[in-house]
This record gives C-alpha cells, structure tokens and sequence, in this order.
C-alpha cells in the first residue's frame, strides 16, 4: 500500500517512519527511537541518602532522584528493592478522596532536555520505556494507573493509561512533540516524570495522550475505588528517549555504568565528610571546607546528619551551628562552625566516625 504524506509539511514533521527535513521525506536510518536515556539513576542502582530503607514519608527518596510522594488519609510505604525496582504498598485501606494521589516521581533538569526544543515549533517526539507490575489486594486482578509527563508551570501536561498486571511487563509510551508550553533548559526543572498508583478526580485529565493544561498527573480512566492493605506497585528500568523519527519503539534498556551513573547523582544530592580548616578560637573552627565530588546543579544547602566530629590534634568535638555564607556548587565551605574545646590557631579536620555521620550536600530540584 502506497503511503500518502501530508501536503504543505512544515519542517521536522514525522510521518510513518519519515521525517520531512529540507524539503524532502526522509525515511528513518534506525527502526527505534535514540539510544540517549534522559532519565537519571534509571535502575535504581544509587540510593545514597537512605540506602533503598523503607519509609512512610511524603517526598521521600527511596533512590537518587526518584522520590515516593502521596496526599490523602491513607497512608503508603515506599522502598527501593536490591532488584533495581521502586516499590509502593498501601499500608491502610481506603477510598482517595478527590485530591488524594500517590506515585513515583523524578523531576528531569532542564539542561538535559535541551535538544528535544520542546515548547517551539521544532519540538522532537520522545518514548518512555518502563517495566511495572501490580499486587492487588485482597481480590488480586489488574489496575490501571497513569504515567504523566508534566513541565513547569503553567504546567503542560500529557498522561497515559496503562493497565497493570501481576506479572513484570515492559510498557513503552509513545510521547507526541509539545510545540507550546514552557520546558526551561536551563538548570531548573524541565519536565517530571510521574508513575501514579492513585489519582482523585481532581488529579486527572480527560483524555489519555493528549498534551492539555493544568497540574493533572492521572487520566479520568485510570482505576479508581478502594485498595486493600499491601496492595503495591513496582516499577524499575525506565528509559526516555528522543524518538525524532516518530518510531514509537523504545531502544533496549541499558543499565548505566555504575561509577558515571552515581557522578550523575551526586550532581543533585551527596555525602561529603574531611572537611578542613583552622580554629580561631576555643569553640570556632573557621572557613572548614572541602571539594565536593562533582559540580552540583545549584548552591546546594548543606545540613549536618548525625554526629560529625572534628579533630584539632586533642580533643574531638562534634560540630554544630554552622554558618552557610561561603558554599559553593564546587565546594563544601564554612565559615565558623562552633564547637567547643579546641586550641585556637591548629589546624582542624572533620574524620571519618561512621557512614551515619556526615554532611548532605543538597542540590535538588
């Protein structure tokens, strides 16, 4: 069967496998969308915060960069499980409530989606490749969650439905371009992901696939009514991918190496512990700093956890009270730590106590 283009294309449309570049239908050279993942951590190999521990907390990273998160009365559990996978369970039975919602989520920066040009006329089609699987309880059976892709605000937003079953399955989304709407490529947000389990009616959009308006991250037939105690949802290996000859095919799953992979991580959230400095005073250790492993995203903020402590040759004080005035995306510095006991004018050193004890290093989106 002979194929019919469209009349009149602007440039870039795609079409069948074709795209229309210089004046001329050219045919695709690859079968599937680009290799390129824009996902970062997408096996879940790095949880450098809570070490894939279980927790029932909003806005909790269960992995670098992929954050458990819900509203409502019900409550949910979330980890990261050793097999690479993210995990949910509902830990109380119940009914969502309009503006009830739990999910998965990662917020992807704007500096790598750049070469998508999503929001203007250039825009280049994407596929979101991922592998889920659902326990329902206490009937079992399937259930249909949503997966959005939603910008900035003032919040372009697409969602699909898909029908989950007990049984590990590969799903792949064919994403249409976004010619309006904001996606910053600076070092903000450009877009989130999100993987919803439950959805109130105020949370879902009318049509499955559609690029509308809003902050909606489900679709109107996504399921809906009551979830028993342990009912889960596991997703892992997701893969976002340039797609600029509309393919709608996800190229195989590639784990990340997992040295680049955690240096992607740490650009966003990381441990630094040898911090070095002086101490001017008694209960002063001043400009004590170090260089972080990688260029953060932004300034992050830095918080102590635990009990790091710091040496000046005889005593060994945990420190406390820090003053953020000279950090950096480059390093970790601080001006005027107080403590107490040590000797004014010696050189002091935050040592190694244990894993628990250290500074977060907090960049975010």
């Amino acid at each position: 069967m002979a194929l019919v283009f469209p009349t009149s294309p602007v440039e870039g449309r795609a079409y069948s496998g074709f795209r229309y570049v210089n004046g001329v239908w050219k045919k695709s050279p690859t079968g599937m969308a680009l290799p390129k993942n824009y996902i970062v951590n997408p096996a879940m190999q790095h949880s450098q915060q809570n070490a894939r521990a279980g927790a029932s907390t909003n806005a909790y990273y269960l992995a670098d960069q992929w954050a458990g998160q819900f509203s409502g009365a019900t409550t949910y559990a979330f980890a990261s499980l050793a097999s690479g996978r993210l995990w949910l369970s509902v830990s109380a039975s119940g009914t969502a409530a309009a503006a009830d919602y739990t999910g998965f989520t990662q917020k992807v920066e704007g500096q790598r989606i750049a070469d998508l040009r999503w929001g203007t006329a250039d825009a280049v089609p994407a596929v979101l490749r991922f592998t889920a699987l659902v326990n329902i309880e206490p009937a079992g059976g399937n259930r249909a969650i949503a997966v959005t892709i939603r910008g900035p605000s003032p919040y372009p937003v697409i969602s699909f439905t898909v029908t989950v079953t007990t049984v590990e399955t590969v799903f792949t989304v064919a994403i249409p371009p976004p010619t309006t709407g904001t996606f910053p490529i600076s070092n903000l947000t450009g877009f989130e992901v999100w993987f919803v389990f439950v959805g109130g009616t105020s949370h879902r959009v009318n049509t499955s696939g559609v690029w509308t308006t809003g902050g909606a991250i489900g679709t109107t037939t996504m399921s809906s009514g009551a979830l028993g105690d342990g009912s889960s949802l596991t997703v892992g290996d997701v893969g976002f991918y340039a797609d600029p000859y509309a393919t709608a095919a996800a190229p195989p799953f590639e784990t990340p190496d997992y040295t680049a992979e955690l240096r992607a991580c740490q650009r966003y959230w990381c441990k630094v512990m040898g911090l070095k400095g002086g101490a001017s005073s008694a209960t002063n250790a001043a400009r004590i700093g170090t260089t972080l492993p990688v260029q953060m995203r932004a300034i992050p903020a830095m918080t102590a956890v635990g009990s790091p402590g710091i040496y000046d040759g005889t005593v060994t004080p945990v420190l406390a009270g820090a003053a953020t005035s000279n950090l950096s995306s480059l390093q970790a510095a601080e001006a005027n730590w107080t403590t107490a006991g040590l000797v004014a004018g010696r050189a002091v050193s935050n040592y190694y106590k244990t894993d628990a004890d250290y500074f977060a290093m907090n960049a975010r989106l």
